[in-house]
Order: C-alpha cells, then structure tokens, then sequence
C-alpha cells in the first residue's frame, strides 16, 4: 500500500516588488548623509551647530528617508502567480 502526497490545490508565489532597503541608493546616501552631520557636529567650532541641530537635520533625513520608500513601495504592482501554471490571480 503506498502513500498519497497531497498537493495544495494553489500555491502562490509572491514576486518582489521593489529592492531590499540595503540595495537602494536611498539608503546608502541616508547612512552617509547622517554620517556626515555626526562628523560635522563632532569637529564643528560653530556654537550655532548645536546638538539639537545635528538632531534636527538627521531626523528630517530619516523622514525623507521613510517617504521616499514609501513613494517608491506605492508604485509597484503587487503580483500573486500560481507556482505551477503561472497565471495570476
């Protein structure tokens, strides 16, 4: 007497929609970017460039950070496909 595998009547796929963050230039250039007011804040001899600013400045970058992969994930197609036959659903 042999066994039965059952198969799923549907198995879906999902295709990438965009880059993993550490693959984008967005998130690079944010790493360097917040990198640079560290440095800059660190050696500056201005009392005008303050910690609050540094903070200011690196936070605004993360924001800008944020939306642009949300903008960038909005305009992307989400797509399902049957791993057998490939059609959609």
């Amino acid at each position: 007497m042999g066994t039965r595998t059952s198969e799923p009547k549907h198995q879906t796929r999902r295709l990438p929609e965009t880059k993993t963050f550490i693959g984008t230039s967005e998130f690079w250039m944010t790493v360097l970017g917040i990198g640079a007011l560290a440095l800059i804040y660190a050696f500056s001899e201005d009392p005008n460039f303050d910690l609050w600013s540094a903070c200011l400045l690196g936070t605004i970058a993360g924001v800008g950070y944020v939306v642009s992969r949300g903008i960038a994930k909005a305009g992307t197609q989400r797509d399902l496909r049957d791993e057998r036959t490939g059609d959609r659903f």
